[in-house]
């Protein structure tokens, strides 16, 4: 869910869990699946969270966030920090970097 996403970290938007004229706002604010959410600050006393959606910043309630599930960018593009192997494996040749095993 999104309300559970740290800050600075970068998630795909998967589905709306939202009911009846709250999922129209979000839509018109361009919370939509596909998008990438970031949330950017929390407001003090439990007030809204700000998160950038495609460039732009929204404030969310924690009941609304927690209404939106969400996946890494990482997971959404294909990668695994599991499956990566050292810089040395992804470069050319001509980068200079060698493989001393």
């Amino acid at each position: 869910m999104l309300a559970d996403v740290p800050l600075e970290e970068e998630v795909v938007l998967v589905r709306l869990d939202v009911a009846g004229d709250d999922i129209e706002a979000l839509l018109e604010r361009g919370i939509v699946p596909g998008c990438t959410l970031c949330p950017i600050r929390h407001a003090p006393a439990g007030g809204p969270t700000v998160y950038r959606v495609d460039g732009d910043l929204v404030a969310l309630r924690k009941e609304t966030a927690s209404c939106l599930c969400v996946r890494s960018v990482l997971a959404a593009h294909g990668a695994t920090l599991e499956g990566r192997k050292g810089l040395g494996s992804e470069l050319p040749e001509s980068a200079g970097v060698t493989d001393s095993n």
